[in-house]
């Protein structure tokens, strides 16, 4: 059984801004082929992050994680979204749900992780105005719909935009 909480640190690395993070906590069991994440969940002063599930550690063991997140950066409305990972060592599954600041919605498959990754990436943003994510924006609508898949090495993307913006 794990269970431990820590608060207030603040990482310092040399040419960089310290990182403040406000809370690290875990909370699990590990069992022989897998570990079971009760909580692990990071906050810092401007994004919070939380999953639970289970993590495969045997090759035909399952992983099965539910995610959230949540950012309020400056001069930005704020963010937020959801999402599941799946899979096993031969193929991970990834969705993802962004509710905030508007709507998008990714799905993501790797086969053979472990050995030569190949992926496959579709991100759909359903019609939304832009004065949503910078209210100087306007009405202007927006659409999209980006699809990729590739190695380490090779990369096909193809993708529609919609808008009703005046050319």
């Amino acid at each position: 059984l794990v269970d431990g909480r820590l608060r207030d640190i603040t990482v310092v690395r040399a040419g960089s801004k310290p990182l403040d993070i406000r809370e690290l906590a875990l909370s699990g069991i590990l069992r022989k082929d897998h570990l079971n994440v009760r909580r692990l969940a990071l906050t810092l002063p401007t994004v919070s992050a939380h999953v639970s599930g289970t993590v495969g550690l045997a090759p035909r063991v399952q992983t099965a994680l539910d995610f959230g997140w949540q950012a309020q950066l400056t001069n930005l409305p704020a963010a937020a979204g959801k999402g599941t990972l799946w899979g096993n060592f031969s193929q991970f599954h990834v969705s993802q749900d962004v509710t905030r600041p508007t709507a998008v919605h990714i799905k993501g498959t790797v086969e053979q992780p472990l050995k030569a990754p190949r992926w496959q990436l579709t991100v759909t943003v359903p019609p939304f105005r832009l004065g949503q994510i910078q209210p100087r924006w306007g009405k202007t609508r927006l659409a999209a719909k980006v699809e990729g898949h590739g190695t380490l090495s090779d990369v096909a993307i193809d993708g529609t935009l919609y808008t009703d913006a005046d050319a």
